[in-house]
């Protein structure tokens, strides 16, 4: 059988439980032919944040069309609604809890609706498994050719988040913080690679809970082995990182640690004030 669509899953539910496994027969059982690809199960639990990163970092190297389910979802069985999006040809469905305003920014999702048409909902459906009973089997209906405009009414009153910016910023300093924490204990800030302070001459300087690291790394490999470094990683945030070893253990960090970054002047722009 030929993939009729891909989906993709992100979901704290992890490995040790039937939860995330369910959610592949629930999408199966609508849509045989559907092709899922489980991006991860292993955010932490209830992390908005971490789950709008994890979005964020993978969505688009998916082909136009997939369609990609969220489940972190804290507020489950509440009065929070369930929300559809689209953004450069991806169609999305997550809780109403921030993670796709964080993910894909509030002025660019497009054809936003809430979930409210049960027809295509299973008919029983659990007070604590809307991954399973809700999202599951509208995924399966889009995959089939249903059109979002059955999902449910448009909406522009969803709930919208924004990463914590940093503060102090500018060509010359920023104080930032830790936003995740990957598997690797690499820390990952709110610190962005087209920040002001990355434009100009002159080194920067990184401080993390009593520790300098000078200047931003090209590779893991540019320092020795069980050395700091830090580098602009992969999901275009600036990362703490250790060489073969857990920059979260090694510094005792987390979610919130502060990080500073200061560009020291150029000798260039020194001898030029004298």
């Amino acid at each position: 059988m030929k993939p009729r669509g891909f989906v993709t899953l992100i979901t704290d539910f992890g490995l040790g439980d039937w939860y995330a496994g369910t959610l592949n027969g629930a999408i199966l059982s609508i849509a045989p032919h559907a092709c899922i690809i489980e991006v991860t199960h292993s955010i932490p639990r209830g992390d908005v944040i971490g789950a709008a990163i994890a979005l964020r970092s993978s969505y688009r190297y998916f082909p136009a069309g997939t369609v990609h389910m969220i489940v972190v979802d804290p507020g489950v069985g509440s009065a929070r609604k369930i929300l559809y999006a689209e953004r450069d040809g991806h169609r999305f469905i997550a809780p109403d809890n921030g993670i796709l305003p964080l993910a894909l920014g509030t002025g660019a999702m497009k054809g936003s609706r809430f979930l409210e048409n049960a027809k295509l909902w299973r008919e029983r459906v659990s007070h604590t498994f809307h991954g399973r009973d809700i999202m599951a089997p509208v995924v399966a209906h889009l995959l089939n050719g249903v059109s979002p405009a059955r999902l449910g009414p448009t909406c522009r009153n969803f709930v919208t988040r924004s990463f914590p910016r940093p503060r102090d910023f500018s060509a010359r300093s920023a104080a930032g913080e830790v936003l995740y924490v990957d598997a690797f204990g690499n820390l990952i800030t709110n610190i962005e690679e087209d920040s002001p302070i990355t434009k100009g001459g002159g080194e920067i300087t990184v401080r993390i809970r009593g520790k300098g690291i000078k200047g931003v790394s090209s590779s893991y490999e540019s320092v020795p082995r069980g050395e700091l470094l830090a580098i602009w990683g992969s999901s275009g945030f600036l990362e703490i990182a250790i060489n073969g070893g857990s920059a979260a253990k090694r510094l005792r960090a987390g979610r919130g640690s502060g990080v500073d970054l200061e560009r020291m002047r150029s000798r260039g722009k020194e001898n030029e004030r004298r």
